[in-house]
């Protein structure tokens, strides 16, 4: 590569950087009816392009399922939940149903049994949009 090939990559590269940062800017810009993401969604905004929309379908599907047919529905959540991303999934079946998951307190069954700073790194999401029904 010449000096002048690598200067003109440098400031490709540059100007790209600039433009990736001015559209994080805009998607985490305040607003009146939107919570942006903050730097500890970092980790979850990259992981929805690690999973497919049928492997969170059938994550939402369990969870509803948990939530509409089990007995100890803590337990079983806390059983499920081991090993997985669940978040997203949990806050995506709390907005199908809220009446069941939140208005008749399934939520607050499934996070009974974890720790306040557990649920606050595993489930930020969902602490932060719905912790009135925790």
């Amino acid at each position: 590569m010449t000096v002048e090939e690598w200067e003109a990559t440098v400031k490709r590269i540059e100007r790209d950087n600039k433009r990736a940062q001015n559209i994080w800017n805009r998607l985490t810009e305040p607003h009146r009816r939107f919570l942006p993401p903050d730097d500890g969604d970092r980790k979850t905004l990259m992981n929805l392009f690690a999973r497919t929309p049928g492997a969170l379908s059938k994550q939402i599907s369990a969870i509803r399922q948990i939530a509409e047919q089990s007995g100890n529905q803590g337990k079983i959540f806390s059983e499920y939940q081991q090993g997985k991303d669940i978040d997203l999934p949990l806050v995506c079946a709390c907005c199908q149903r809220p009446g069941l998951m939140l208005e008749k307190g399934v939520l607050k069954d499934f996070m009974r049994g974890f720790p306040d700073s557990m649920r606050r790194d595993r489930f930020r999401m969902t602490s932060r949009f719905f912790s009135d029904y925790i």
